[in-house]
């Protein structure tokens, strides 16, 4: 009888059905995660069997907890719009590692490590060290324009930094507000000889980093730098980026924020399908 308790007791204990253990479903955006609720938004986390924990400095996190209607979510990759729900902005536009003291943080400038950003209001997750945006270094994200005519980019020629469109045959021209179809901005322009005229340009066609020379003040860097519909046609006075960018966007033509001001340049944000004004 004893033996034929332990028989039925053990063969119970194997036909019980185990508790489902509930997985967050992974999205290309989003996440539902448990234990969310005592982290702030905008925080880098660290996601561990469907639960989560702060990221330390020396640990690269796998998302950014961000408040959405759906409750505890963290951005894995993409990139998501919050302007449906009322979402403040967090300090900084640019999720990294802290230069000084290696901690993560947000800032208006754009640190060695990045995680993600926050551009027009879409909070964009980035790799560890932007790797599919390295500029130069990348012979794709570059185009070379050999000997393009000086007088063509106005009296002082070409500048870095000038948003161009394609001339019509092999060559380019300044892009203003007035052009829907922007194809980069000038990252070089080297005249090809002493008092020439004519210039070897490259352009940059994919978002990365330039050097150039701007009097946009501390409290614009990081924010969206919008093409102006200015005349690149003078031959009277020298153009500068502060001339062809605002962060204040055309009130007619179209919507290009190609840049994002830093301290000593700007970040190229790439091309994309602009807004008709």
């Amino acid at each position: 009888m004893i033996i034929r308790l332990l028989v039925l007791y053990f063969v119970q204990q194997w036909r019980r059905t185990k508790p489902k253990v509930v997985k967050p479903r992974q999205t290309d955006k989003l996440i539902a995660v448990r234990g969310a609720g005592w982290v702030q938004p905008w925080t880098p986390v660290i996601l561990t069997d469907g639960n989560l924990s702060v990221a330390s400095s020396s640990s690269v996190p796998h998302g950014v907890v961000v408040p959405y209607s759906i409750g505890n979510s963290v951005l894995l990759n993409g990139s998501h719009d919050f302007s449906d729900y009322g979402v403040p902005k967090p300090a900084g536009t640019w999720l990294g590692r802290d230069n000084d003291n290696d901690e993560w943080v947000w800032t208006d400038i754009r640190p060695n490590q990045v995680i993600a950003r926050l551009f027009q209001n879409y909070i964009i997750k980035e790799t560890h060290n932007m790797g599919y945006a390295i500029g130069s270094r990348d012979i794709s994200d570059v185009r070379d324009y050999t000997g393009q005519t000086g007088s063509a980019f106005g009296g002082f020629g070409p500048i870095v930094g000038m948003p161009v469109k394609p001339d019509g045959s092999a060559g380019i021209q300044p892009a203003t507000a007035a052009d829907e179809n922007i194809i980069g901005i000038l990252k070089e322009a080297t005249e090809t000889s002493s008092g020439s005229g004519v210039y070897d340009c490259v352009v940059q066609v994919a978002e990365g980093d330039f050097a150039c020379t701007h009097n946009f003040s501390s409290g614009d860097y990081g924010k969206p730098l919008f093409v102006q519909q200015y005349d690149p046609s003078s031959s009277s006075i020298a153009l500068t980026i502060n001339d062809m960018y605002s962060t204040t966007e055309p009130t007619t033509g179209f919507s290009h924020a190609l840049l994002t001001a830093e301290v000593s340049g700007c970040h190229y944000n790439g091309n994309s399908r602009p807004v008709a004004l």
